[in-house]
């Protein structure tokens, strides 16, 4: 989980919208999945991403940023967002998807998460985590808010 704003929004939230940001995130895991009911509570706009172990490297995923297709998933190396280095990571459990696999889903994903659907309220990065949660490990991240 990044701080997108590296600490602006915390900063500079009053002059925009009269208060301080709060963006206090709360997620519900099913499937006996670890618990996130502990996500930090603070004053930032969260990114997330999901990454894969995989042999040979470890690779980030992700939704939101400039791509060199329509789509607008990102697969790069684990670490590389251009969001400086995450506030929090999570072990979400283990996979049995190859990377074949992973490569048809992101494929078939690909005209629900296109850079044209990206909305930063309703269908975002955390979005993208839960449905490659999903599909991945059976993992699924339900109840998130994020308070303004």
């Amino acid at each position: 989980m990044y701080d997108i704003t590296d600490g602006l929004a915390c900063r500079y939230s009053p002059f925009f919208f009269g208060q301080r940001i709060r963006a206090s995130c709360s997620v519900a895991v099913s499937r006996a999945s670890p618990a996130l009911s502990d996500l930090p509570s603070a004053q930032a706009l969260y990114h997330t991403g999901v990454v894969v172990q995989w042999r040979g490297g470890d690779l980030e995923y992700w939704f939101g940023g400039g791509s060199s297709n329509d789509s607008g998933i990102v697969t790069e190396s684990a670490g590389r967002t251009p969001y400086g280095e995450p506030l929090d990571k999570r072990f979400m459990g283990r996979t049995s998807k190859t990377r074949e696999e992973t490569r048809d889903f992101l494929k078939r994903s690909s005209s629900t998460f296109s850079l044209n659907s990206y909305d930063i309220a309703y269908h975002n990065c955390n979005s993208f985590s839960a449905a490659m949660l999903e599909f991945l490990c059976g993992t699924q991240l339900v109840g998130l808010r994020c308070e303004v």
